[in-house]
Formats: C-alpha cells, sequence, structure tokens
C-alpha cells in the first residue's frame, strides 16, 4: 500500500473539523431554544446552514482553481501548497462563523399580562401561549 504523506496533514485536519462539526451539531437547537428562538426559527436555522455549506464549496472550488492556475511557479500547485491555504482559510472562516453563533444574544420574550382592578375586584389577564388551556378551579 502506498501513502502519499503529503496528505496526512489534509486529513488529520479533516477528520478533526468533521469529528467537532458532528459532536456540534446535536447540540445547536438545544443552544437556539435557550437563546430563545422558537422551535420554526431554529428549523429555518437548521436548514439554511447545510444550504450554506452545500454552496460554499462551489463558491471556494473555482476560486481555488483560478487561484492555482494563475501562480508563476507550477511547482507550489503540485504540492497543494493553495490547497492547504484555501482549507485554512476556509476553517478560519468557519470558525468565526460557529464562534458567532455563541455571541448572539438572547431573546428575552415576557407573556403579556394585564392587571385590571375595579369595585368587583382584581382580575390578571394573560395571553395564551399554546393551544392548551388550564382552568383551575378554587373550590
Amino acid at each position: 500500500m502506498n501513502i502519499n504523506r503529503n496528505l496526512i496533514s489534509l486529513k488529520c485536519i479533516l477528520f478533526l473539523v468533521f469529528g467537532a462539526i458532528g459532536s456540534l451539531f446535536p447540540f445547536l437547537p438545544l443552544h437556539m431554544n435557550s437563546l430563545g428562538l422558537s422551535k420554526d426559527e431554529s428549523i429555518v436555522v437548521s436548514i439554511v446552514a447545510p444550504i450554506i455549506a452545500l454552496i460554499g464549496p462551489l463558491v471556494a472550488a473555482p476560486l481555488a482553481d483560478r487561484l492555482a492556475g494563475t501562480s508563476s511557479n507550477t511547482s507550489k500547485g503540485r504540492n497543494g501548497a493553495y490547497l492547504r491555504v484555501m482549507i485554512a482559510v476556509s476553517l478560519a472562516f468557519a470558525t468565526i462563523l460557529y464562534w458567532l453563533l455563541l455571541v448572539i444574544p438572547p431573546i428575552k420574550k415576557n407573556a403579556n399580562v394585564t392587571f385590571i382592578c375595579n369595585e368587583e375586584g382584581g382580575y390578571v389577564l394573560q395571553d395564551r401561549c399554546g393551544t392548551n388551556c388550564y382552568d383551575w378551579n378554587t373550590d
């Protein structure tokens, strides 16, 4: 078996990146829920992120080919220097974007509560938060 030693670093980096992303993705909906996003909003984020991940290589691959093709030194293109630079840039960009998920400020949603007071007594009116409406009798 012939092992290409030039690609070992690339294989290790890709293994670590996909391992990190694979361990991060199951917790993204929980993180979005803790920030106050609704289920529908977190579904939209979960759909948009893979779409961008699919479009990203379609943009980066022609750019990498163009940069590697304009090089006057063809030996650089052969040993993968441009590939390493593009992977480093994309990893740095992905790291920054995933880090930005941590600095999103939480959304504080307060239930609309109104207090009415008249001669008969006081009433607290609260907006309905869900489909279930409970009635507690004070017997």
